[in-house]
């Protein structure tokens, strides 16, 4: 997207918007008016104003996992349990810093989630499992990982966040429910993580 400066410019001007506002009261109008330029120059790369949202919901999904890229191979963090503290630490202020994000999780507690926000939410988890599989073969090293544990890793630590910002205990089956795809992992594995990570946080 950088390539294309002027759809760039949109996107980080509807950022802005979309998380001060949300996108039911953001308006074309007011990201023109940001940018100084007319609604026609926006309407050229856009069609309405959700085509706006999910290119910034897609960009701020590339800042996050590039963030937690960098946490995790944080060389100055010497240790894997350092590293994963400091994973959890980033995602615990994602209401705040990456809002649109924490707004996108939530929605998967809707009842009945648009095709767009599910494939969103997807693409997140993915990215995220996806980075944290690499640290953990990076870790383990010859001692494989098991194909679920990253998926576990996300999900435990998106309960964490989620029961912080809903004041109360989020359960693996509310988020199984709510949306996130299930994954093959035993009883015994979800209490490990969930004592592991409240340990971090403690």
């Amino acid at each position: 997207m950088k390539n294309n400066q002027k759809k760039f410019n949109i996107v980080k001007a509807a950022q802005k918007r979309f998380a001060r506002h949300g996108l039911a009261k953001t308006t074309i109008e007011e990201i023109a008016r940001d940018l100084r330029i007319g609604k026609a120059s926006i309407y050229h790369y856009y069609a309405s104003k959700e085509d706006i949202y999910y290119d910034v919901i897609s960009f701020e999904i590339d800042r996050f996992i590039s963030e937690i890229g960098e946490i995790l191979s944080n060389s100055q963090l010497n240790e894997p349990e350092k590293k994963l503290s400091a994973y959890l630490d980033f995602k615990s202020k994602t209401p705040g810093k990456y809002s649109l994000i924490f707004d996108l999780v939530k929605l998967a507690f809707r009842e009945f989630p648009l095709e767009r926000d599910t494939e969103n939410l997807k693409n997140l988890l993915k990215n995220e499992e996806s980075i944290i599989m690499e640290f953990l073969k990076d870790t383990m090293g010859k001692k494989k990982p098991a194909p679920a544990l990253a998926g576990m890793i996300v999900r435990q630590t998106w309960t964490f966040v989620l029961s912080e910002s809903f004041n109360r205990t989020i359960t693996n089956e509310e988020l199984l429910t709510g949306g996130l795809p299930p994954l093959p992992t035993t009883e015994e594995e979800a209490m490990f993580w969930e004592t592991y990570f409240r340990q971090l946080i403690l």
